[in-house]
């Protein structure tokens, strides 16, 4: 378009607006026209004057004098924060002179013992700098051995140097948690195992971060996992009393995290460690979700929980998962008693009870097939 044509469509525009404020304002005193400018621009005006008339500025209000400290006090007062200001006096000194002699933690004396002054201690990088700030580190654990390995991570035994204490340390690197966006579960993790205070849930002792890397220092349990000790029974399976015991457990640490709003939602006896008493510890928070739940108190004095948040990812191990999961049907914790009643018949069986060759055929297992349990299976638990 050309320079003409564009200047004939910007007046045709201002025209325009001329008209409708004019029928818009109805004004007795004059009516709205346009004026050209020295530099060849379209402006409104009335009668004479530009329109809408600029607002005058404000006049700068002139600043206060500034008041003198402590005018405004009464000599009450005056008497008050002066006592005030000798006692932080007197603290500012004592704190100097312990600092001098070398009694505050993370201080040194001002000078040897040739009376020579000391180098300050300098800024470390990575983990020696959580370690002067208090908190512990890397360096503080001796590595004995790999225990397993994950997604993003591995899980190593390690001694503490300090108590000779063993631990589970978890390794993550950070570049592999970026890379599979991992960050909200490993954060929520921590938290699940830093708010857990349960004897059945395993513990988190300490965190910590180098540059490249997350630890988890967690509690070592040898017995290992629950899937390995029923896979070293005769015919990896347990008799109806030691099912009872280990499902009883693991009820329990299930209800302890639905009561703290976390629906656990990978179930499986890989997840179920076994303490050096025998206990089990629920671990791999993974898969944790957070819940809004209810608790209610029955007539017969048992405790309801239930819950108007559902889920609807379709997370957890194909041969544990309810339903309802599979359908991609919102779902409630209800979902995870499905998993454990099939981990009550794989501790009893040593299969579980829908298993098929593909995933696709245990799924069709789940929805459609009816249990069948062996019948040297005592029935009902």
């Amino acid at each position: 378009m050309a320079v003409a044509e564009l200047e004939l469509a910007s007046l045709k525009s201002l025209l325009l607006r001329v008209a409708a404020e004019n029928l818009r304002l109805r004004r007795e005193d004059g009516a709205l026209g346009l004026r050209r400018g020295g530099d060849g621009a379209y402006a409104l005006e009335l009668d004479g004057r530009p329109w809408p008339e600029p607002e005058p500025e404000p006049e700068p209000e002139p600043e206060p004098e500034p008041e003198a400290f402590g005018a405004s006090l009464s000599d009450e007062e005056r008497t008050k924060m002066a006592s005030a200001l000798a006692q932080i006096a007197a603290m500012n000194g004592e704190v100097e002179r312990a600092r001098a002699a070398g009694k505050l933690i993370g201080s040194a004396p001002q000078g040897g013992d040739d009376g020579g002054a000391e180098e300050p201690p300098r800024a470390a990088d990575g983990p020696e700098r959580e370690r002067v700030k208090g908190q512990l580190g890397a360096e503080n654990f001796r590595t004995l051995g790999m225990l397993g390995k994950g997604a993003v991570g591995k899980c190593y035994l390690v001694r503490e140097k300090g108590s000779n204490q063993l631990y589970a340390m978890k390794v993550m690197g950070k570049a592999d948690i970026r890379q599979r966006s991992k960050g909200k579960r490993i954060m929520l993790e921590r938290e699940v195992m830093t708010v857990s205070q349960h004897p059945l849930v395993v513990s988190l002792y300490a965190s910590f971060q180098s540059v490249d890397f997350l630890y988890h220092v967690m509690e070592y349990c040898p017995g290992g996992t629950l899937y390995g000790v029923v896979r070293r029974q005769p015919y990896c399976r347990f008799d109806e009393q030691t099912t009872r015991f280990y499902v009883a457990e693991t009820v329990l640490a299930l209800e302890y995290l639905h009561l703290q709003g976390y629906m656990y939602r990978d179930l499986k006896p890989e997840n179920i460690l076994i303490s050096a008493q025998g206990h089990i510890r629920l671990s791999d928070f993974d898969l944790v979700r957070p819940m809004v739940t209810v608790a209610a108190l029955g007539e017969d004095g048992a405790t309801s929980l239930s819950s108007a948040d559902r889920a609807s990812s379709f997370v957890g191990t194909a041969e544990y998962v309810a339903p309802e999961i599979i359908r991609r049907q919102p779902y409630t914790m209800t979902a995870e008693w499905w998993s454990v009643g099939v981990l009550t018949y794989e501790l009893m069986s040593g299969y579980t009870p829908f298993v098929g060759r593909t995933t696709a055929a245990t799924f069709k297992r789940i929805l459609h097939a009816e249990v069948r349990f062996r019948q040297d299976i005592p029935t009902p638990l």
